[in-house]
């Protein structure tokens, strides 16, 4: 063995130390331990992985690793799950002033001396002009009116009101 090839091979041997051998019979047990370590606190499947293969080796390791993880309650409580697929925002762009309205409803909050419990707000999105007028219920009604009472006989009729209600 010439200079080089034992040089080689104390590199190797550094940078990919040995690896044991583990038997079926002890697999298991490992993988508890490794699962439940103390400072890695369940690392999940690549991390988990990635610690044991630089010291330990059998035949499907990997598989047993993803398993394991699968099968821990605690994992699969921290375990980071895709958000659902949603719509993307539409962007409704104003181009006039009170042309675009948005109305929802305040409350219910406490009685008022005059018998009021909740606050239409009403919110043109060009000027941002926002409109609080109380209200007694919550009825279509009871909105329709104040709309028109507060917002249509002052402003005119808006080509849109946005209501959730």
């Amino acid at each position: 063995m010439d200079y080089y090839e034992y040089s080689v091979r104390i590199c190797m041997a550094l940078l990919y130390p040995p690896q044991a051998l583990f038997l079926a019979s002890v697999q298991e047990p490992v993988l508890h331990l490794e699962d439940d370590a103390t400072l890695a606190g369940h690392p999940g499947e690549s991390r988990m992985y990635a610690g044991m293969r630089r010291y330990l080796y059998w035949v499907r390791m990997a598989a047993d690793v993803v398993s394991n993880v699968r099968k821990c309650d605690s994992c699969a409580r921290q375990r980071v799950r895709p958000l659902a697929r949603r719509s993307p925002l539409t962007l409704y762009r104003a181009t006039m002033p009170f042309q675009d309205t948005a109305a929802d409803i305040y409350g219910p909050l406490a009685w008022t001396a005059a018998g009021h419990r909740f606050i239409l707000m009403i919110t043109d999105w060009f000027t941002k002009l926002v409109r609080a007028i109380p209200m007694d219920g919550t009825t279509a009604v009871d909105c329709a009116f104040v709309v028109l009472d507060y917002c249509a006989a002052a402003y005119g009729p808006p080509d849109l009101l946005l209501s959730d209600e």
